[in-house]
């Protein structure tokens, strides 16, 4: 199993420990690898491998899925799975759609 396989398997374990949703993405180039639905919320996980960032073709897609009111999040390492998970069960107020990537948020 690969790095970012193995990213993607403590993602969707976490998920399913806290009574989510973790669905696999595909068939669509560019779209992002999960949907997770998890404490009121639904929103899209694209999973890398340490260091690695989206292609541009996942860029342009993102950025259609946030003009549309979804969220992304790019994640490239397990610490990376407990942040996203610490904030999918915290009693965050709705904000801006983003696309977050490994450090740093774009708007």
């Amino acid at each position: 199993m690969g790095p970012e396989a193995k990213v993607e398997a403590f993602l969707v374990k976490e998920v399913k420990l806290q009574g989510g949703l973790c669905v696999k993405n595909k068939g669509t180039r560019g779209f992002p690898d999960r949907t997770v639905i998890l404490n009121g919320a639904t929103v899209f996980v694209e999973v890398k491998a340490e260091g690695e960032e989206p292609r541009p073709e996942q860029i342009r897609v993102f950025k259609q899925i946030i003009s549309q009111g979804g969220v992304v999040f790019v994640i490239d390492s397990k610490e990376q799975v407990i942040e996203f998970m610490v904030f999918m069960m915290s009693d965050y107020e709705e904000e801006e759609s983003v696309i977050v990537l490994p450090g740093n948020m774009v708007h």
